[in-house]
């Protein structure tokens, strides 16, 4: 076997030379995301700005893809964006040209939106765009600008300007500072500034469609108004009477201050006791219904409830009460029944009448 040395080093240069050839190809290769899966989304600019195929996509900063195309569609410029699998980009995704370098390096920056619902797919066009504004657009603006101002009012102004601001740099600066800052809120809210334009556009849209029903709406309210007018004199009536309705019932309730006060104080301690007897209330009502239920059938008897000619009542008193009084009232009522059904004209027993003995 040969040793290294004694191999013709053409062969081992011509080896050297295709290995790293393929490591470079190989590296190229991965670099461009050839053999990357991806899928495809259009966006529709008003203006190329300078880009091309092969730049850059880029979502959250990191790089997902490349512009496959740019070609022009229907008076817009649309670019063909091949995004890698597994970025997910949503309905409401914002698609913007960017400079990446001082050079003029662009790129395509895609901003995910909200509208979780309705992810976007292959062949899908994002239409939420913006193009950045070139250094020569700028000039040109400037140039028509400074060509059609008015130089002498312009001076007055910056003179304006410099009186206003003489002894005030402090109160100048934390001016400035103050703009800076709602600049900058202004640029980070950049998504929520453009929803709530879309929102008033879609307000006066609205507005616009209605503004038959506006007019009507108006013209009622004109009348309304026109009769308020009309019947000034008895609104101002009704106030005063209102007013002093008011100051005569706050005088009222002023006055009568005490009883009030003691009505609610004998009102409070009733509430208490009917609190504090509550359980006892609530038996005696559950009593009252079986009570007056055995009262009411003293008067009638046997299965066809027959009526009585009468009725014994018994009766248990505790106190100062002899039975004998109580059931002496009843001989005289049962006597009096029984006159009556023969002669109806006999008056009843009275309190001091005698009762006769059985």
């Amino acid at each position: 076997m040969k040793s290294f040395t004694e191999r013709n080093p053409v062969v081992i240069g011509a080896v050297v030379i295709v290995a790293i050839a393929a490591l470079v190809t190989g590296a190229l290769v991965l670099n461009a995301g050839v053999f990357k899966s991806r899928y495809t989304v259009s966006a529709r600019f008003a203006d190329a700005a300078g880009l091309r195929a092969g730049d850059r996509v880029r979502v959250a900063g990191v790089p997902s893809g490349e512009v496959a195309s740019v070609h022009e569609a229907d008076g817009e410029v649309e670019v063909t964006l091949e995004v890698d699998d597994g970025v997910e980009l949503w309905g409401d995704t914002r698609a913007a040209v960017i400079v990446e370098t001082v050079l003029g390096t662009k790129s395509v920056r895609l901003e995910t939106g909200d509208d979780w619902d309705d992810p976007l797919g292959d062949g899908d066009v994002i239409t939420e765009t913006d193009t950045p504004v070139e250094v020569l657009d700028l000039q040109n603006i400037g140039t028509e600008l400074f060509t059609e101002s008015d130089g002498e009012a312009f001076d007055g102004l910056i003179d304006s300007l410099d009186q206003i601001t003489d002894g005030k740099r402090s109160d100048v600066r934390r001016i400035v500072r103050g703009v800076n800052r709602l600049t900058s809120e202004l640029n980070d809210r950049d998504r929520e500034a453009r929803r709530l334009l879309d929102a008033a556009e879609t307000l006066t849209r609205t507005l616009a469609d209605r503004d038959d029903d506006l007019v009507a709406a108006v013209d009622d309210l004109n009348v309304v108004v026109g009769d308020l007018a009309d019947r000034r004199e008895e609104l101002r009536i009704l106030l005063t009477d209102t007013a002093e309705a008011a100051g005569r019932i706050a005088d009222l309730i002023g006055d009568n201050r005490p009883e009030r006060d003691a009505v609610l104080v004998d009102l409070d301690r009733s509430l208490e006791v009917i609190g504090r007897h509550e359980v006892d209330l609530a038996a005696g009502v559950g009593y009252l219904g079986v009570a007056i239920e055995g009262f009411a059938s003293i008067g009638y008897s046997g299965p066809d409830n027959s009526p009585n000619e009468w009725g014994n009542i018994f009766t248990q008193l505790i106190g100062p009460v002899a039975p004998d009084g109580i059931m002496g009232l009843v001989r005289r009522i049962k006597g009096w029944a029984l006159r009556q059904r023969r002669a109806p004209d006999v008056p009843g027993p009275g309190p001091n009448d005698s009762v006769p003995s059985h």
